[in-house]
């Protein structure tokens, strides 16, 4: 095997494992983001299921159920 075989051979090992390396973080920023949002959007439809039972149970009865999470 020749040097410039060898260089080219660790120069490419070298970029894909970069490569996957990029795409691994990125992959894990995009699933943090992801948990985070559904969180987020969860709590907001808490909230808003909370206030139409506040506003329903002054009219005389509950009307929204419960969401459980």
């Amino acid at each position: 095997m020749s040097v410039k075989s060898v260089v080219v051979y660790a120069l490419s090992l070298t970029v894909g494992i970069g490569a996957v390396t990029h795409a691994k973080t990125q992959l894990i920023e995009q699933a943090f983001l992801e948990t985070r949002d559904t969180i987020e959007l969860a709590d907001a439809s808490r909230a808003d299921l909370e206030d139409l039972n506040r506003l329903r149970s002054r009219r005389g009865g509950r009307l929204v159920a419960q969401a459980s999470l």
